[in-house]
C-alpha cells in the first residue's frame, strides 16, 4: 500500500528543508513529507565544510532547525530514505528500499554532488572536495 502526502519534498538539504518551512509560515495545512537519503535532518552545508569539519561548531549548532521544530509543524522526515524513481502519471515516488509515497505536489530540491577533478594536478597535496558519504554520517551519529 503506498502512503501519501500533499507534498512531497525531495531532497533534505538547504533548499527541501526551506521549503516546507516556508510552506507552514505560508499557513499550508496539508500534509508535508520531507526525503532525504542522508540519515540526518537538514543541516546547513556551508557551515559543515567551514566550521563543523574545522571543529569550531558542534553538529547541532549546523541544524537547520532542531528535531522537534520537524514534529511540532507536523513535517514527516523521512531521513534515509533514496528515491529511485518519479513516476509523474500515478504521482508516486518509489524508494530504494521498495517502499513508495504518493504525492499531490512534488519539488525536487536535491542539490548535488561534488566531482573530483579530472585535470592534471587533482591529486596533488592540499587539493580536496568534500563529499558526505554513508562513513561520514555513521561517523557524525557515533559523536
Amino acid at each position: 500500500m503506498t502512503e501519501r502526502a500533499d507534498v512531497v519534498i525531495v531532497g533534505a538539504g538547504h533548499g527541501g528543508g526551506q521549503t516546507a518551512i516556508a510552506l507552514r509560515q505560508a499557513k499550508f495545512a496539508g500534509t508535508i513529507a520531507l526525503v532525504g537519503d542522508e540519515p540526518e535532518l537538514p543541516y546547513e552545508r556551508p557551515p559543515l565544510s567551514k566550521d563543523y569539519l574545522a571543529g569550531d561548531k558542534s553538529f547541532e549548532r549546523i541544524m537547520i532547525r532542531p528535531a522537534a521544530f520537524w514534529s511540532e509543524r507536523e513535517i514527516t522526515m523521512l531521513t534515509g530514505r533514496r528515491v529511485v524513481m518519479v513516476d509523474p502519471t500515478d504521482k508516486t515516488v518509489a524508494f530504494a528500499d521498495g517502499g513508495s509515497l504518493g504525492y499531490g505536489t512534488l519539488v525536487w530540491a536535491t542539490g548535488g554532488s561534488p566531482r573530483k577533478l579530472t585535470c592534471a594536478g587533482n591529486d596533488l597535496a592540499g587539493v580536496h572536495s568534500v563529499d558526505i558519504s554513508a562513513d561520514w554520517h555513521r561517523s557524525v551519529s557515533a559523536k
